[in-house]
């Protein structure tokens, strides 16, 4: 409406004219009448999406929860999958919807929503999401004692600075660069723990490992990212780590030296802390991909490298895939020529491994490989290919659609319904999509009786 009011105020005759003469009940600018367009713009943005990811036959569910502004909990629902036209691979969000019991366990194997999705559809495979992974990683670090003491202390630091006026002295100290000015704080308890030396090589600690860890944060945030791409780089981060811990000496002397000299700036006594004895934490990274690395080895058959031998598991395991997905691959039921095709593909595959390992030196990933991949020639590998790709390996697609949902769903507009909110947020994030003024009128056209004419 203020819309229609902003175009009335600039001059739009035609608009003005319709609003003075016609009818109230053919106006057309009422809430119900509102949500009824919103509706049908969502029916054709669901089309279009729909369409193409039918076109594309496999695709993948991207499922994470958040709660709104009502403390509803709502579920986001996104597809990845490979829109051949564009060449390109897409997460597209699809809906959200609201869930009033979300006690089951989502990957349980038994009777977890998994369990229920593979009895209808066993070709599927659950994914847990990889940033999710790396936070749980973190977090089960972030329980040796002293990290934990550490990490308390900055939440109690941020709180007693979560005021204007102390937030306003800190700014100003910043700028003036006074670093002593920590010991005119009223918290006598957060200012004595903040002063420890224990405090300080923690938070060097810290400092020290989220730097190694927040490029893979930043590289799983990525939609166009494959698994082996994620797990790859997962990998790195893991030997990075390692290499410092063997060399855990020297690298704690280095910390040690940057927190004798910040601490000599304020005037703080240092003393090097004790030592556990027992490590108990050190797997966790490994642990958390454990599972990813477990549907990647099923996948490997399809990577090429300037070695590439077709070895018994290596045939095992392409056998196994083209099974696993025969409904998919083959169109028509071949019976034992399968087995050849099969084979034979396999084998003009690995002769052309010096140059497909050319594409995987040169960095380049393995959607590049799918869509260098003539369908024509490897129609088995190309289709495994695809499968793969569209693997899901983070849901930041779905977390990124959170944003939309408080956006639209606000404080003032606590009330707004789930059909309201749907046709909102697809409008909102599939603003690439036009939806024609004439599709519009005709599908309400079919939705409901109208007594007017209507033509645009």
């Amino acid at each position: 409406m203020e819309l229609l009011r902003f175009r009335d105020d600039a001059g739009d005759k035609y608009l003005e004219n319709h609003l003075i003469k016609c009818a109230k009940n053919d106006m057309y600018t009422k809430w119900r009448i509102q949500n009824e367009i919103l509706t049908t713009c969502n029916i054709l943005i669901l089309q279009h999406l729909v369409k193409n990811i039918n076109a594309a036959k496999s695709f993948k569910i991207l499922a994470d929860k958040t709660s709104d502004i009502s403390n509803k909990a709502q579920l986001t629902l996104c597809i990845r999958y490979v829109n051949s036209g564009e060449k390109k691979l897409r997460e597209d969000f699809l809906q959200f919807f609201e869930v009033k019991n979300m006690s089951a366990v989502m990957s349980g194997m038994f009777n977890g929503t998994q369990s229920h999705i593979r009895k209808k559809y066993p070709m599927a495979l659950y994914i847990h999401c990889s940033s999710h992974c790396l936070n749980l990683a973190v977090s089960f670090a972030c329980q040796i004692s002293e990290i934990r003491n550490c990490m308390g202390t900055m939440q109690t630091i941020s709180n007693f600075f979560g005021y204007p006026k102390r937030l306003n002295i800190l700014q100003s100290t910043i700028t003036k660069i006074f670093p002593e000015e920590i010991s005119s704080w009223t918290d006598v308890d957060t200012s004595s723990t903040a002063t420890q030396s224990k405090f300080q090589v923690s938070l060097m600690i810290l400092v020290k490992l989220f730097s190694i860890s927040v490029p893979l944060s930043r590289l799983l945030q990525i939609e166009s990212l494959d698994l082996k791409q994620a797990l790859s780089f997962a990998n790195v981060t893991q030997n990075t780590l390692k290499d410092i811990r063997l060399n855990a000496v020297e690298e704690f002397n280095k910390i040690f030296k940057s927190v004798e000299t910040y601490c000599n700036k304020i005037g703080i006594d240092v003393c090097i802390p004790r030592i556990s004895s027992r490590q108990v934490l050190r797997n966790q990274l490994h642990d958390r991909f454990i599972s990813h690395e477990n549907i990647l080895s099923r996948f490997t058959c399809l990577f090429p490298n300037s070695d590439f031998k077709i070895s018994n598991d290596i045939e095992e395991s392409f056998k196994l895939l083209s099974e696993m997905y025969k409904d998919v691959i083959y169109e028509n039921n071949l019976g034992d020529i399968s087995k050849y095709l099969r084979n034979a593909e396999l084998q003009l595959w690995k002769n052309s491994s010096k140059h497909q390992s050319d594409i995987i030196q040169t960095k380049k990933t393995v959607t590049d490989l799918y869509f260098q991949c003539d369908p024509q020639i490897y129609p088995i590998i190309s289709k495994l290919l695809q499968i793969f790709i569209t693997l899901p390996v983070t849901t930041a697609t779905g977390e990124r659609s959170f944003s939309t949902l408080r956006c639209i769903k606000t404080y003032l507009r606590n009330t707004t319904g789930q059909n309201r909110l749907n046709s909102l947020a697809l409008l909102n994030i599939h603003r690439d999509i036009e939806v024609d003024s004439n599709d519009i009128i005709n599908e309400m056209s079919k939705s409901s009786n109208k007594r007017l004419k209507l033509n645009l």
